[in-house]
């Protein structure tokens, strides 16, 4: 689905999320969460493009966290920034299954989820297409 503040992509039990920097639309997020509940992910690969900063509230977190906990959801994160994957490792004490990588290291990301080949191709072609999406869209709001 390819939203203003975030885009996904869903496969089987496998989901590839990107977000732009900043404050993600309460909608969309939420809209991404009730789709990954749905299709009962068990992977997650989430790119977060720009800066690597999306700002969550407390909330915002711990209801993330809460859903991927119900669904058993491995996670990753890819994000060059360090606060962020700090923030991440946050999330994992309230007990969700996450790990954040800097995106240089998307192989051990893929290892990291036991991704099968087709897993692993979805992949590579999801995170272009969404995050290609998200840059015209900030593109074109700064044009």
């Amino acid at each position: 689905m390819l939203r203003t503040s975030c885009a996904w992509s869903i496969h089987g039990d496998f989901d590839v999320f990107c977000a732009r920097s900043g404050v993600p639309n309460d909608r969309e997020w939420d809209e991404s969460l009730e789709a990954m509940a749905a299709a009962q992910i068990k992977k997650l690969i989430v790119v977060l493009a720009d800066s690597g900063q999306v700002h969550m509230s407390s909330a915002r977190r711990k209801r993330t966290a809460e859903v991927m906990k119900t669904l058993g959801c491995k996670q990753v994160v890819l994000t060059n920034h360090s606060l962020s994957r700090g923030l991440i490792t946050a999330m994992a004490w309230l007990g969700s299954d996450v790990r954040a990588f800097h995106p240089r290291d998307i192989a051990k990301a893929k290892e990291y989820l036991a991704l099968t080949a087709g897993e692993r191709a979805f992949a590579d072609e999801q995170i272009v297409l969404l995050g290609q999406h998200l840059h015209n869209l900030a593109t074109s709001a700064t044009a």
